[in-house]
């Protein structure tokens, strides 16, 4: 009976005692590392119930990542001032849904918020960020969104300077602009301010017309001024859509571009006319119309583009018809193309330096008006015959011979590449073209 009693008295080893791993869904003790889990998540299921990000800046201690195991806490120590900067945030939500007037000294203790643009950031930290960022928009947007830009490198303005001037909200480094989720939050401020903006101008043109005699030309200069600074705001940003020679433009920043440009299409009509007299790289024209659905309501406009005297724009409004006519096959779109085509052969006729500047930019537009509308194939094919039989009388000329081959410029060489797309394209033998 003592032995027995003994026996029930005396501690259970080790062994005999498993305890259940919080996270883990296995049985270890709590100081080991199951194989294959997170070490992070084991040592948090028996840390005490804390903030958020106090655990999340808990140091990795005693553990040793495997070669080529995903270390949560190395991620961690290379973000650690980042981390300082959202639990600050995190602290400011919290002062901020109590009200408290105290909730602006948060902001000297973050720290610039440009960093989350870094490679080295895991875009698990700038999800976060963008998280809290947007539970704080609509506590105390005054001070926020100011607030917001010049941390993340950009100028240091009042509310009332970027009401005024929304075209500042833009100024931020080309790293920022290139991070989806800090993209995301400058576009909303810039929209925001484009608003505030607009509102004003609104207002202020309203007192104006009641107070002066010149009411009606002041409104104009008004209106026209803000859609000089939206049409400015929208270049800027499609610049973002531009593949560079060493990469590709990252399809997130593409698809937050797109989307601010298509809500602002909506919003303001008059919008895309301002966009095409002032023009942009036609690189980004795939982008623009794989993503902006209200694209379309540029071929209004391209016939009348066609028709002013800048050649530039000439070869632009035939470049944005190439490429709509693909994606909207309508009467606008053929109106559109016929256009082109006139203009094209009109512009035969230039001086060879002209012609070639002019052509380089417009006729990649030639085999994609044709696979929209086949029956346009017959007019290219005689254009580019045209084209090729005026070139090589002005290569000749200038080397005082006879030879249709003399000329080997680059116009010559982009109008092989334009008859074998049009031969693939529009369906079409290359005899037709010999």
């Amino acid at each position: 009976m003592d032995a027995r009693a003994a026996a029930a008295a005396a501690p259970r080893p080790a062994a005999e005692s498993p305890q259940r791993s919080h996270g883990t869904g296995g049985h270890a003790h709590p100081g080991q590392h199951r194989p294959g889990a997170c070490p992070g998540r084991a040592r948090r299921a028996h840390a005490p119930a804390t903030h958020r990000g106090e655990a999340l800046r808990q140091p990795a201690v005693g553990y040793t990542a495997a070669p080529g195991e995903l270390c949560t806490c190395v991620c961690l120590k290379v973000c650690a001032s980042m981390f300082v900067c959202v639990c600050a945030l995190e602290r400011f939500v919290f002062i901020c849904r109590a009200q408290s007037p105290s909730a602006a000294k948060i902001f000297p203790c973050t720290r610039s918020h440009s960093q989350l643009a870094q490679p080295a950031i895991h875009p698990t930290l700038r999800q976060h960020f963008r998280t809290l960022w947007l539970a704080l928009q609509g506590a105390m947007p005054t001070e926020l969104l100011p607030w917001t830009l010049h941390r993340m490198g950009g100028p240091n303005l009042s509310h009332a300077q970027l009401a005024s001037d929304p075209l500042a909200v833009l100024r931020q480094p080309r790293t920022v602009l290139q991070t989806p989720e800090l993209l995301e939050i400058v576009l909303i401020i810039l929209e925001n301010y484009s608003f505030v903006s607009r509102a004003a101008a609104a207002e202020q043109a309203s007192v104006v017309r009641q107070r002066t005699a010149d009411a009606a030309e002041r409104a104009v200069l008004m209106h026209t001024l803000l859609q000089a600074q939206e049409a400015a705001a929208v270049q800027l940003l499609i610049e973002l859509c531009v593949p560079n020679k060493n990469e590709e433009p990252d399809p997130d920043v593409c698809a937050h571009v797109c989307r601010y440009i298509h809500a602002a299409f909506v919003g303001n009509p008059g919008l895309p006319r301002a966009i095409l007299d002032a023009g942009f790289p036609p690189a980004a024209l795939p982008v623009l119309v794989a993503g902006v659905p209200s694209l379309h309501v540029c071929l209004d406009f391209l016939p009348t583009l066609m028709e002013v005297d800048d050649l530039a724009l000439q070869a632009f409004a035939v470049r944005v018809t190439g490429a709509l006519a693909p994606a909207y096959p309508v009467p606008k779109a053929l109106v559109a193309a016929r256009a082109a085509f006139g203009r094209l052969h009109a512009a035969t006729y230039l001086d060879p330096g002209a012609r070639e500047r002019f052509f380089e930019c417009a006729l990649p537009a030639v085999p994609l008006m044709c696979a929209a509308f086949p029956p346009l194939a017959d007019a290219a094919a005689v254009l580019l015959v045209k084209l090729r039989n005026t070139e090589a009388a002005a290569a000749a000329g200038q080397m005082g011979g006879s030879s249709l081959s003399a000329g080997s410029t680059s116009l010559q060489q982009l109008l092989d590449v334009t008859f074998a797309q049009l031969a693939e394209k529009a369906i079409l033998a290359n005899a037709l073209f010999m």
